[in-house]
C-alpha cells in the first residue's frame, strides 16, 4: 500500500483530503475461518486543487484487493436490464455522440449495453 501523492489526471501535487473512512477491509474479502481477521487499509478521497479530479488517498496492491473478488455484474438479470435501460436513457437524452466515463466497470456490462444501441 502506498500514499497517492500525485494527481493521476494532471500530475499535480496539490491534493487535499475530502473524506476519510478510516481503516476498511476490502470488499468481498471472505475469511477462511471465523477466528481469522481481515486485512484493513485506509480508505479516503483526495481531490486535486489544480484540476478538481477525485481519487483514492492510498493505493492497495490489486492482487490483494481482488484475490477473492466474486461479484460479476453480468450474472444478474436485474443488472442487465438496469444497464440496458440506463444506456437507452443516456443515448436518448444525449444521442450517439454522448461521452460516458464509467468508473469501476467490473466486467464491462454497462459499456457493452451502450454499444447495443
Amino acid at each position: 500500500m502506498q500514499y497517492n501523492n500525485d494527481c493521476v489526471a494532471c500530475g499535480g501535487s496539490n491534493l487535499y483530503e475530502v473524506l476519510s473512512l478510516g481503516e476498511q477491509c476490502p470488499a468481498n474479502d471472505l475469511l477462511a475461518e471465523r477466528e481469522s481477521t481481515f486485512n484493513e487499509y485506509p480508505l479516503g478521497l483526495n481531490a486535486c486543487d489544480d484540476c478538481g479530479h477525485g481519487q483514492l488517498t492510498y493505493l492497495v496492491d490489486p492482487s490483494e484487493l481482488f484475490k477473492n473478488y466474486m461479484y460479476v455484474s453480468s450474472t444478474s438479470q436485474t443488472m442487465q436490464k438496469y444497464m440496458a435501460s440506463l444506456a437507452k436513457f443516456i443515448l436518448t437524452l444525449k444521442g450517439s455522440e454522448a461521452s460516458v466515463l464509467e468508473i469501476g466497470s467490473n466486467d464491462g456490462l454497462f459499456l457493452r449495453s451502450l454499444t447495443g444501441y
